[in-house]
């Protein structure tokens, strides 16, 4: 817990802009991330994984890790991460974990294959009226070149937000 906490508390200074918005992971200026909380937070995210009984927080502790050790956005490396969700739903089958796993997909192995098991949430009523699915989906429109379904998915899921800052 204490490794995903700093690999969070780590990118503080760049979640927002000025207006006072988030901004999106990729987009994040990296030079302003905490390095120590970083080394920390890695350092006891692989101790974590060394104890050899994995658990959700720990799962989700690695998937930071990976994200904080990429240098850019574009160097991510989202094969690890997928396999990393693999696993988070495995240990915790929710829908949060599945829809992150579908961004996931999407990522690593292109939008179509993304869209495709985003697809495959669109009938659970726990996500159904859910800006982040909505969100997710726009994103990988995006990634697509749909720029008009985006767009319209993009603002679907603002609408159904519960605050101005998401």
């Amino acid at each position: 817990l204490l490794a995903l906490m700093l690999l969070s508390d780590a990118r503080t200074a760049s979640r927002t802009g000025p207006d006072g918005l988030l901004v999106a992971l990729p987009d994040q200026d990296r030079s302003l991330w905490d390095q120590a909380k970083i080394l920390e937070g890695r350092r006891l995210a692989a101790d974590a994984f060394a104890t050899g009984t994995v658990t959700p927080i720990a799962v989700q502790a690695a998937m930071a890790a990976v994200h904080a050790a990429a240098a850019e956005a574009s160097s991510t490396d989202w094969d690890h991460i997928l396999g990393l969700y693999d696993t988070l739903v495995d240990l915790q089958p929710g829908p949060a974990a599945r829809l992150g796993r579908s961004a996931a997909v999407g990522m690593a192995m292109g939008s179509a294959a993304g869209l495709a098991e985003l697809a495959t949430l669109e009938s659970d009523e726990r996500l159904g009226h859910s800006h982040r699915l909505l969100s997710v989906r726009a994103g990988l429109l995006e990634q697509a070149g749909a720029f008009d379904e985006a767009s319209d998915a993009y603002l679907e899921a603002g609408l159904r937000t519960s605050n101005v800052s998401e």
